[in-house]
């Protein structure tokens, strides 16, 4: 017997439209990001904590854009390598936006790592 109803039509219709995050990410100022990433960039010695990589630092950096430089690859596309901060505990797991969780990781190596976590 069809009555034109199902179940998941009920579930659906229980789900609200827009659906927040449990932990919503905090917005922080660029002021106190930049001293956050020059914190934390300046604890790992402005190097991937996983393989190594360091930028050439410029005189006076003071934090407000993430460090990199361009290379051409081995089959000679123009690519461009960045130190990027990444969260120890990914904020999708509960992982907070502070400096003791966070870490600096180039952009290759954060890619790997995803949302991952020890």
């Amino acid at each position: 017997m069809d009555d034109g109803f199902s179940p998941m039509e009920d579930v659906l219709d229980s789900l609200p439209a827009r659906r927040r995050p449990a932990n919503p990410r905090p917005r922080v100022a660029p002021e106190t990001m930049a001293r956050i990433r020059l914190a934390v960039y300046g604890r790992d010695w402005f190097a991937c904590v996983t393989c190594g990589w360091s930028p050439d630092v410029p005189d006076g950096y003071d934090g407000r854009y993430a460090l990199g430089e361009d290379y051409v690859d081995n089959r000679g596309r123009a690519r461009c390598r960045l130190l990027e901060l990444d969260h120890i505990i990914p904020h999708l797991h509960g992982g907070l936006f502070a400096v003791d969780n966070l870490q600096a990781l180039c952009n290759s190596c954060n890619a790997r790592k995803g949302a991952t976590h020890p």
